[in-house]
């Protein structure tokens, strides 16, 4: 994995630790009973994210190797996909599933607007 990814990868994780004690926080005070839904769809979207970083890096790093992106990606949404369907026994628990799962892009978008090197932004 190349040096650029694996910097983006550790700051996107210190973004995700920070909103993960908070969200924890802020689920114990005003949402008890939906806190654990709320931190599994966060703690999927990290696996998720940190997951197709590393196989993007491989698909792309070995020639012949673009089936195993394509692959990958079906299978993580099926495995999300599945434990969204079991944890997920009424509407308000899949909202607050929905809820967790998003709040990790909100540590892409601060890493984003983070991010010293602006390459691309010109």
């Amino acid at each position: 994995m190349d040096r650029e990814t694996k910097e983006m990868l550790k700051v996107v994780a210190v973004f995700d630790a920070i909103i993960l004690f908070l969200t924890i926080a802020i689920a114990l005070i005003l949402f008890n009973s939906y806190k654990l839904v709320i931190i599994i769809g966060l703690i999927l979207a990290i696996m998720n994210f940190m997951l197709n970083a590393i196989v993007t890096n491989y698909a792309f790093a070995m020639t012949g190797k673009k089936s195993i992106y394509v692959l990958s990606s079906i299978v993580r949404i099926i495995i999300t996909v599945v434990i969204a369907v079991i944890i997920c026994s009424n509407i308000n628990n899949f909202i607050a599933f929905l809820i967790g799962y998003s709040l990790h892009y909100l540590a892409v978008i601060l890493y984003g607007i983070t991010r010293k090197n602006k390459k691309g932004c010109d």
